[in-house]
């Protein structure tokens, strides 16, 4: 609204007026970085606490996790100053990740059955193949190739190498060709021969490329050295041990569940008829940049993935992304819509798990539920005690600048190493639900420069303090 649009409205004055105050209300924010139920947090404010560590380099990024660890535990001390017990706090939403593994859990002991008996020689066999005793002995002849090389030169050596292959395969002798080609210093003058080395000693693409093969075989193969011919000489395993035997075993239990885990996850799916929509990696980029809009009205009734008996909304995903750290949901906003459709995929898949499960008939009772419930309450107020929240109690409430207080004296512990705070997740976005909260980006650079001026000139520039959320 401005001022020309009120001026002609028939009632001038009043609407004037109005103007006038939402002028003021705007001037108001300016310098508002956060609101929690009330509470501000100021431009000077937040550049005084991050000023605390002269190591912190000024960044809107860290302003951010400023602001939203000021909020959440803000949030999170007028909660408990008005109710101790956590009462009024819906939980329901929070624990949901709990029953959901408890449920999956329950799914997976009677749906999935993994073939987890190996006999004796299927075990010797999977550890010659897969076992860390394994290594392997090759010949290669080293063509280099330096990053800069044109076109015209690449082509040049890889021919080379084609040559030498077909040598090779007409009967030629590989340790004569090393001697006379190969641009190893190191094992040149041996024929090119390595020795025996095991996973890890070479570089990624040659080892891969070796490892892959098979005694006598002949490859070619690039890595950030050049061009290698090589050839598998022999291959050897090192004895299993008895105490490596129970490991190993375990390893191969656990593979063949998950492979077994993917089988049934593959077979559900196609079964419920899961298609995502043509739209449903630019939905889920919408509802990472705004979660909250996003998910509002109709908006939030738009549909990103179908299935047998039901759908995924934007809603349902925006209720997830709220939970989210500022940075996963920047990274999620800016990933390739390719990257985006599997993560659409696994939200659909877990919905179709809890249908699964329901149609099973496995289902929490409501004393397992409130089991669990009692439990994450007596989590939040040890980590609320652990942080230094004050509690209050029936008929004496902790004023709200006590909790402001203890919010920025705890942030600035945090800031200058001497204490943690985790993110309060799911727990962070039902407090902003339940009292209201804003964090207004805008306001990040005045911080920044209001932080700058505390720190005053020629501060060295340091690495994040303990506690702050890293990319």
């Amino acid at each position: 609204m401005n001022v020309r649009f009120c001026a002609g409205l028939l009632m001038a004055a009043l609407v004037l007026g109005g103007c006038e105050r939402i002028g003021q209300a705007i001037a108001g924010h300016t310098n508002e970085v956060a609101r929690a139920d009330g509470l501000r947090l100021e431009v000077d404010e937040a550049a005084r606490i991050l000023a605390a560590n002269p190591e912190l380099p000024p960044d809107t990024g860290v302003v951010r996790a400023l602001a939203e660890f000021w909020t959440d535990y803000t949030l999170l001390g007028l909660a408990l100053a008005k109710d101790s017990a956590l009462t009024a706090l819906d939980l329901s939403r929070i624990v949901r990740p709990a029953v959901d593994q408890i449920l999956f859990r329950r799914l997976q002991e009677t749906a999935i059955r993994a073939d987890t008996g190996f006999s004796d020689a299927d075990i010797a066999r999977r550890w010659a193949q897969e076992g860390p005793g394994q290594e392997v002995r090759a010949r290669h002849i080293l063509l280099r190739l330096p990053p800069s090389a044109t076109p015209a030169q690449r082509d040049s050596v890889r021919r080379l190498a084609e040559q030498l292959r077909a040598r090779l395969a007409r009967g030629e002798d590989f340790a004569t060709l090393a001697r006379q080609y190969s641009q190893d210093p190191g094992s040149a003058g041996q024929g090119g021969d390595l020795g025996f080395f095991a996973r890890g000693q070479m570089v990624r693409p040659f080892e891969e490329a070796v490892f892959a093969a098979t005694p006598g075989q002949v490859g070619i193969v690039e890595s950030p050295f050049g061009v290698h011919i090589f050839r598998v000489e022999e291959r050897r395993t090192a004895p299993l041990a008895a105490a490596q035997r129970a490991e190993f075993v375990e390893r191969l239990k656990q593979e063949a569940m998950q492979r077994a885990e993917q089988a049934f996850l593959d077979s559900l799916t196609r079964a419920y008829g899961l298609r995502l929509e043509p739209r449903a990696a630019a939905l889920l980029q919408e509802v990472a940049l705004r979660p909250g809009v996003a998910a509002k009205g109709r908006q939030g009734q738009r549909v990103l993935a179908r299935f047998r008996g039901g759908e995924l909304t934007v809603a349902e995903v925006a209720e997830e992304l709220k939970a989210q750290p500022a940075p996963v949901r920047e990274q999620l906003a800016q990933s390739d819509t390719a990257q985006l459709r599997p993560i659409v995929e696994r939200l659909a898949q877990r919905e179709i798990l809890r249908l699964e499960a329901e149609r099973r008939g496995l289902r929490l009772t409501p004393t397992q539920r409130d089991s669990l419930l009692q439990e994450l309450r007596g989590q939040i107020l040890r980590l609320a005690q652990e942080v230094g929240l004050p509690r209050g109690a029936p008929g004496r409430p902790v004023p709200p600048d006590t909790v402001k207080a203890r919010v920025e004296t705890l942030l600035t512990r945090v800031v200058q190493g001497q204490a943690q705070v985790v993110p309060l997740g799911s727990l962070g976005s039902a407090l902003r639900d339940l009292y209201g909260a804003t964090i207004r980006s805008a306001a990040f650079p005045k911080v920044v420069a209001a932080w700058t001026k505390l720190r005053g000139p020629n501060r060295p520039a340091g690495t994040p303090a303990p506690g702050t959320p890293r990319r």
